[in-house]
């Protein structure tokens, strides 16, 4: 009797596997690269609303407690007072931290 042989499956060749690789590759180095992307563009937001934080607490302790004190606060807060001025009865503060810079003002009480 002759031996009958087990049907075979088509395979795969070579190249589709490649193929397959270098697009799964591909596909990973796009979804790697926005997600970096997301990732400092995240930072870079936190970072900004920080330094507008610390600029409008420094204005509310300019407006509240004087020109000393908000410069205190500002050291504390690791920013630069880079301006501190009055007219009428608005303060207005300029802090710079690194190469980022935030202004902030707020009615004075004293």
């Amino acid at each position: 009797m002759p031996q009958l042989r087990p049907s075979s499956q088509p395979t795969k060749s070579n190249s589709q596997r490649a193929n397959v690789a270098l697009l799964t590759l591909v596909w990973l180095a796009i979804t790697s690269g926005g997600l970096w992307s997301v990732a400092t563009a995240t930072a870079h937001v936190v970072e900004r609303a920080q330094l507008q934080t610390a600029a409008d607490s420094v204005a509310l302790v300019a407006a509240s407690r004087g020109d000393a004190m908000a410069r205190t606060f500002a050291t504390r807060l690791s920013v630069q007072l880079v301006s501190l001025q009055h007219n009428e009865s608005v303060v207005t503060v300029v802090v710079k931290q690194a190469s980022r810079v935030a202004t902030a003002s707020a009615l004075s009480a004293l």
